[in-house]
């Protein structure tokens, strides 16, 4: 390859980080997926990844006031948003997945239950755009929401309340970390924040949006996992025998007796 290439190409980097960090993101969360969990665990966080790959539309929203990314051709969302998408909702339930593995039930193919998956979308909609009326900021409407959603759904689902505060705890640890690799191999990536208070302050670097977005996700994504999928996390242990055989997410048929008795409790 020639130098004129090789300058091409790292012209290319510089130019699109937010591309190439998702795509360097996307090797990184899948690999680990793949090293680190059980064949179940694995379709799961590939399905929430795909749950989360829609919202990719609204990337658009927050251009307004909290970052302006470069794209590919200069489109106000792009494939970069699809693989951020993606990549987060793989990435989002991985810490409470990793520390509970022995303890998760999840059917050995899972799939969505679609009427708790339309409900769980319409009800999000509500507060977020009725947020952003108020006069609420992009990215303070989306972490209200969150927020809001998790409070919910914990009501709904107190079992998974140890999952979804391992699960918090974890990437508000993973997820800064990342941005930070990100940053270090292209340097001017931090400048696509806008610097307004208070999300686009810097803690250590990282803006405190992303923080607050980690925070709020990190805790509601396990919980809607456990809604949408009907996930549990048993007392004690689960050995493979005692794993559920059911094809989908509905229902408690297959449930270990481990996981019944939390049920009832």
């Amino acid at each position: 390859m020639s130098v004129t290439h090789l300058d091409h190409w790292a012209a290319t980097l510089r130019t699109y980080p937010y591309l190439f960090a998702n795509l360097l993101a996307l090797v990184i969360i899948l690999s680990a997926v793949r090293v680190c969990l059980p064949m179940a665990h694995r379709r799961l966080t590939l399905w929430m990844g795909l749950l989360l790959a829609p919202t990719f539309a609204y990337s658009p929203l927050l251009t307004r006031d909290y970052w302006e990314m470069v794209r590919l051709g200069g489109w106000p969302t792009g494939v970069e948003d699809l693989v951020c998408a993606f990549s987060l909702g793989t990435l989002g339930c991985f810490a409470g997945l990793i520390l509970f593995r022995d303890r998760l039930t999840v059917a050995a193919r899972p799939a969505p239950r679609i009427a708790y998956l339309l409900a769980v979308i319409a009800a999000a909609q509500v507060p977020y755009f009725g947020l952003g009326l108020l006069g609420f900021s992009t990215l303070s409407a989306l972490v209200s929401t969150q927020f809001l959603g998790a409070a919910i759904l914990l009501a709904l689902r107190p079992d998974l309340r140890q999952l979804a505060l391992v699960n918090v705890a974890g990437l508000v640890v993973i997820y800064p970390m990342a941005l930070s690799l990100f940053y270090w191999i292209w340097p001017d990536f931090v400048s696509c924040w806008k610097t307004t208070a208070p999300w686009g302050l810097r803690l250590a670097g990282i803006p405190l949006g992303e923080m607050g977005w980690a925070a709020s996700f990190g805790l509601v994504w396990p919980l809607i996992a456990g809604v949408v999928f009907d996930v549990r996390l048993a007392a004690r242990p689960v050995t493979p025998r005692e794993q559920p055989r059911v094809e989908t997410g509905g229902g408690h048929r297959g449930l270990p007796a481990a996981a019944r008795d939390d049920q009832r409790r």
